[in-house]
């Protein structure tokens, strides 16, 4: 999660930049809140993960949609600004007072409210998805925990 950039150390997982001493490093990597900062980021980079394999399967299957023809990243930064957007219950035309500041800090561009709307449906879809999962393995561990209590 360490990289390095124009002479400079920089820690993914924390957004930090480190010092170049040997010892701060070793002491920032052992941290507690590196520990779990490290465990949120590889808990996002699974999630980014999935998001975009479902992105781009939905694209795959729909070529002619809007928004089509853009890096999966910049369609994953717009998925994931409606979603935040949406669970936070800002409404998404709040975006466009907003596009530039937005576009400056995600260094991705956005379009306008109207057409990021279009992946409201798509967020369900992954929402309903990812519910049914969790279900899936409730009732597989429910299952297998009475099979364990009635062998006793």
């Amino acid at each position: 999660t360490l990289s390095a950039k124009a002479g400079k150390l920089f820690c993914k997982c924390c957004k930090d930049e480190l010092s170049l001493i040997k010892g701060s490093v070793r002491t920032h990597v052992q941290s507690k809140a590196h520990a779990a900062n490290m465990q949120k980021y590889h808990e996002r980079t699974a999630s980014n993960g999935e998001a975009k394999a479902f992105i781009e399967e939905h694209f795959l299957a729909n070529p002619n949609e809007s928004g089509g023809t853009v890096s999966i990243d910049n369609k994953l930064y717009r998925y994931r600004m409606v979603e935040c957007f949406l669970k936070n219950g800002v409404p998404l035309e709040k975006i466009d007072g907003m596009r530039t500041m937005l576009e400056y800090a995600g260094k991705h561009t956005l379009t306008d409210s109207h057409n990021l709307k279009s992946f409201i449906p798509k967020i369900e879809a992954q929402a309903r998805a990812a519910t049914c999962t969790r279900r899936h393995r409730r009732a597989i561990l429910e299952h297998l925990l009475r099979r364990h209590h009635s062998s006793r």
